[in-house]
Order: structure tokens, then sequence, then C-alpha cells
């Protein structure tokens, strides 16, 4: 993990400078010099100077001399103020050899006096001095049963996750990053399934919550299994976040949904399409059914007719000259 700081944060380690042999001056020049001699520094400094052709390392030392109004080197200083370029042939201090900024990491010069520390495993922070804290679930999601229509809140947790997302029957919910409650304002049965989360760390090692689900009361529900479509299968199909899987999943479940009120007088019917195969296309699906006075058996059998009859529809112009060829079907 690399940290971004600033070369100049901490002052250098200043050494004694090494006393020089008084010359004999005006007199009245003397206060000043004695002056600028108390005010002067002198460090160690490893510069990184450019030449025509070579990129050439050098090691000096310099007095830097702090006066108001006098000028060194050709420039002018500020009050209090040391000399800002030290490296006087237009090089630049290497902050990574001055000191040792990275306490449990590699220091890399990044230009302009600055540096990035990259961090050993389970450190952090811009000196790479901060132990890493391990990845912990903190609230796990619970799994609820309610009416069609009601309003649901899955709240999850995690302590030192640096991000987490919410993932619905293994795929992740587009835009629920760090999404805490998750809300659902209206429940139908597209929303029944196993909610979780799923957290990541700093060294981007994850870490799942317990699965919750989430059903809506008073439904039967048959399972239907490799009802096999004249539809080309495409390879985005097998991401169910990607835009052609949701049409193609929308417009089987519609499909299948209209069909099966018709031929089967059942009006609070829903169809969710949960996953899309090669085979042309085939697709699995839960026909959702509000309580009837039917039994199971009844209510199962009464399904199967009106899918055998869907699958025998001869109009091609139904959902796109698309029409089931076989379908398998269990309770």
């Amino acid at each position: 993990m690399r940290k971004r700081a600033d070369a100049y944060d901490p002052v250098p380690e200043l050494e004694s400078p090494e006393p020089e042999p008084e010359a004999e001056e005006v007199e009245e020049d003397a206060p000043a010099r004695r002056s600028a001699k108390q005010n002067s520094c002198v460090f160690s400094l490893h510069c990184w100077c450019y030449s025509s052709q070579d990129l050439v390392e050098e090691v000096w030392k310099h007095p830097q001399i702090v006066l108001e109004g006098v000028d060194i080197f050709g420039g002018e200083l500020s009050r209090n103020a040391c000399l800002p370029t030290p490296c006087l042939n237009g090089g630049i201090a290497d902050p990574c050899t001055q000191r040792n900024p990275c306490v449990s990491g590699v220091c890399r010069p990044s230009g302009q006096g600055q540096y990035e520390c990259e961090c050993q495993d389970h450190y952090e922070g811009i000196h790479c001095d901060e132990p890493t804290l391990p990845l912990e679930v903190s609230v796990h999601p619970s799994s609820q049963i309610v009416n069609t229509n009601a309003y649901v809140e899955l709240t999850c947790s995690f302590n030192n996750a640096k991000r987490y997302h919410w993932y619905k029957d293994d795929v992740l919910l587009p835009n629920s990053g760090n999404q805490n409650p998750l809300i659902i304002m209206s429940v139908t049965p597209s929303d029944i399934g196993y909610y979780f989360c799923r957290g990541s760390g700093r060294n981007e090692e994850t870490l799942d919550t317990m699965r919750a689900s989430v059903y809506v009361k008073d439904l039967t529900n048959i399972i239907v299994l490799n009802a096999r479509f004249a539809i080309p299968f495409s390879d985005e199909l097998h991401d169910q976040t990607s835009k052609l899987y949701k049409e193609t999943a929308l417009n089987i479940s519609t499909y299948v949904e209209q069909g099966v009120r018709t031929s089967s007088g059942l009006k609070s019917l829903s169809v969710v399409c949960r996953a899309l195969r090669p085979g042309s296309v085939k697709a699995d699906m839960n026909i959702y059914i509000e309580r009837t006075n039917m039994t199971a058996t009844e209510t199962q059998d009464l399904i199967g007719l009106s899918l055998d009859s869907l699958a025998n529809e001869s109009d091609d112009d139904k959902f796109d000259k698309s029409r089931i060829l076989g379908l398998n079907k269990k309770p």
C-alpha cells in the first residue's frame, strides 16, 4: 500500500557548525557578522543533481544563514527563513535518504521533494507505522418474512472494513457500496432471496456476513427448471448484472407470466427468472402464486398444464419470435 507525504514535514537534524577563524574586518560590520554566525544552520543533504547527460548524486554540506535583508547566493532571504533550495544547481533533496519516513515499509521518491511509502503487510498510514486491525463482522443481516408490498430494511456492519457491498443470491447488487441499511421500499416476489454483505479490508482481504432470507407470506412457490427458449445464447448472459441479462430475464418472465395467467385463470401470479444457461437459452424460474382453495398438488398440476400449453404455442410473433421448446418442472 502506498501513502503519499510531503518531504518537508520534519526539520532535518542539525549539526554543529565547525568554528571558522575570524578575519579582521571594519568595526561597523562586526555586529552583523556575529549575528549571521549565531543564526547559521549546517546539515547534510543528498541532492539529485541533473547535468546534460547524467543523473549524479551529490552529497554535500551547505550552510544556510538566517538574516533579514542580506543577499546570500543570489537570493534575498526573508526574516527567519532558511534557503528553500539547498541544491543550488537545480537538484532536489531526496526525502528517502535525508531520513527514513517509512517505519514499516519502503520509501520511494515521487518527485518535487515528495515520497510514497509502500507499506508491508499488516501496516498502514502515511508512514506505515499503524498496525492494520483485522476485518470483523459486527452486525449480520436478519431474515424476514413479510407481507406483499411491505417495507424492509436489511442491516450489516464491519469493523476495520475499507468498503462493503450487498449481494442477493450471490449476485452483486448495483449501487450498494457502503449502503446501510439496504432498503426495499415495497417487497414483491422478485425481491425474494438470500442477502448478505461482503466487506473488504485494507489489504483487500474479504469477509462475508451470514445470509439472511427475505420471503413473502402466503405464497406457493413452484420451481421450473431448464425451460428452453429459442434465443441465441451470448457470453454476456453469464453476468447477471449485465444489461442483456436483465432484459432477457425480464422478457422471459413477462412472457411466461402472461401465458400462464391466461391459460390457468390465476391472476395473482408472478414469475421470476433466476438463472440463464446455454442450450439456446435455458431458464430456471420461480412461479409464485397467492394462496387459493386448491391443494398444492392441484396447483402444481394446473401450472404444469399451462406451461405445456405455452410450450406448444405456435404464434411466432410472441416474445421476439421465440417460443418455449421444452421444459422440466418440479414443485
